[in-house]
């Protein structure tokens, strides 16, 4: 009953459809891409698109919760409850800001789609702004916690956003820039010697 098992074959199909809309999204947009356009480009009938995704929104919605780097992004970020001495600060967050720089440069594609769609789908907006404020309260509690009490949260929120935004903004739109000089001058502001 429902639907019918899947063998290996049609789930590399599937991974075959989310690339090429990946790709496609990402160069020409979701509404300029036709689903004909996907299957021709993941070698597969439009027909076992809509069989896997019953909608282009459908597809889309499965792209960004399957392959944003949100969650690599969360999984980078130390926990707050992480037994991580007072002076290992600077040198956690320089390995975090690379880890973090590398991930979103890494994810390119996915951030020209959630960047270029977010204006046009609210799933999309309330999906990154609920994974980028959960990565952020993350990063804001470690930065509170590390700091032996000197940062309370409601100070080290807007460094741990200035932290954040600035690597984001650098890995997406400015990747010619030198990535450890960007973090050692973040560090400078965020966590002084």
């Amino acid at each position: 009953m429902g639907r019918p098992r899947v063998d290996p074959s049609e789930s590399a199909s599937r991974i075959a459809i989310l690339d090429a809309a990946e790709t496609l999204f990402a160069k020409r947009g979701f509404d300029a891409t036709p689903t004909r356009e996907i299957a021709k480009k993941a070698k597969v009938t439009t027909g076992l698109v809509f069989y896997y995704f019953p909608t282009k929104k459908a597809l889309l919605k499965t792209l960004i919760e399957e392959r944003s780097a949100l969650p690599q992004i969360k999984a980078l970020l130390p926990d707050a409850d992480e037994d991580t001495p007072e002076k290992d600060l600077r040198s956690t967050l320089q390995t975090t800001g690379r880890d973090l720089y590398d991930v979103i440069r890494g994810s390119n594609e996915m951030v020209r789609i959630v960047t270029s769609e977010v204006p046009h789908h609210r799933y999309i907006q309330r999906h990154w702004e609920e994974m980028l404020e959960s990565a952020l309260t993350q990063l804001t509690a470690y930065l509170s916690r590390v700091s032996g009490g000197t940062l309370s949260v409601e100070h080290a929120a807007p460094l741990a956003r200035v932290f954040f935004s600035t690597i984001a903004f650098h890995a997406i739109f400015d990747p010619d820039h030198d990535r450890d000089r960007l973090i050692d001058e973040l560090l400078t502001v965020v966590a002084p010697a």
